[in-house]
């Protein structure tokens, strides 16, 4: 049996090859097109069994692709989806799990090294030429890091930091081991473990239960010389509360890569912080990362077409 798809999201004519092997016939539409003014979606691709992209959600009409039946998106959160006509029309649905831990873990190293080696303090003294010595440097030796989380890029980037003799611990709804984590703890305890944490890493989906999970009192209670970063979901710190315990001499550092407006407005105070270290929603990328995806993408593909369950559902109930 042969099975439609589009495609908004660009691969390689090889990895394309790869595809209609699958017995797959892909039409490639690029995803800007989908938010142009009075889009339409040609005729001939109304009945597509097979839609793989991020967000064509804007110029789509689920209602009018009738055979429409997998939807395998490219990205790891899905709150931009229309869940409730998914759900309605019955159309299984998949996202992105496990291809981003690698470059999203390689940047957590990236952003703690800068913060503990004092990089912005080097680089300004560097545009002045200005030769000044800082003393006051930090190992991650021998560090408590705090994972919000257990899933992928937790365990992943727990992997990495093992390799600076770094304690790591993990915030979970239950304590099962965890591969690379030393000691996985309730979230139930967070207030108890946040003071005695070194570093914190969130890693937690956006959901009902995770907004706001650090408020400014949670901020306030931990260490004055902790490294705060995020790299999941904005919505997970009170960005108010968190500019203002910056202002109040809060933290060795904070790294962002995510917020709860994006993009980050150009007058928030965030951005002229001395110890804030912001990229825009950027740790996903590397030279391997889209390969990475295309892989996961193909697996769901064979998956589908065999008759076979897809990995990485989409639990719109749980929220990941």
């Amino acid at each position: 049996m042969a099975y439609k798809a589009l495609f908004t999201q660009p691969y390689s004519a090889a990895e394309m090859q790869r595809v209609a092997e699958l017995g797959i016939d892909a039409t490639y539409i690029d995803e800007s097109a989908f938010s142009e003014p009075g889009f339409s979606l040609p005729e001939q691709l109304r009945d597509i069994d097979l839609l793989v992209g991020y967000n064509p959600f804007v110029g789509l009409d689920l209602d009018q692709l009738p055979a429409l039946k997998f939807i395998q998106l490219v990205s790891v959160g899905f709150n931009h989806v229309p869940a409730g006509d998914i759900q309605r029309l019955g159309i299984d649905i998949a996202h992105n799990v496990g291809a981003t831990r690698f470059p999203i873990s390689e940047w957590v190293l990236c952003q703690l090294l800068q913060i503990y080696k004092k990089a912005k303090v080097f680089c300004r003294q560097q545009q002045v030429h200005q030769w000044q010595v800082q003393t006051d440097i930090l190992e991650l030796t021998g560090k408590t890091v705090t994972f919000l989380g257990a899933g992928n890029i937790a365990v992943e980037t727990a992997r990495k930091l093992k390799a600076f003799d770094c304690h790591t611990q993990a915030l979970n709804l239950n304590e099962d081991p965890v591969e690379n984590i030393d000691e996985v703890i309730d979230i139930a305890r967070i207030d108890e473990v946040l003071p005695h944490s070194d570093i914190v890493i969130s890693a937690l989906p956006a959901t009902k239960e995770t907004f706001h999970l650090l408020n400014g009192d949670r901020l306030r209670a931990m260490k004055d010389t902790a490294a705060l970063v995020n790299i999941s979901r904005g919505t997970v710190i009170d960005q108010q509360a968190l500019t203002e315990v910056l202002r109040n001499g809060k933290f060795r550092g904070v790294a962002l890569d995510v917020f709860e407006q994006e993009p980050l407005d150009a007058g928030d105070p965030l951005w002229d912080m001395e110890n804030v270290y912001i990229t825009p929603h950027n740790a996903i990328f590397s030279d391997l990362s889209a390969s990475r995806v295309f892989e996961l993408v193909y697996g769901n593909l064979a998956h589908f077409v065999r008759g076979e369950p897809v990995e990485h559902p989409v639990h719109f109930d749980r929220g990941y």
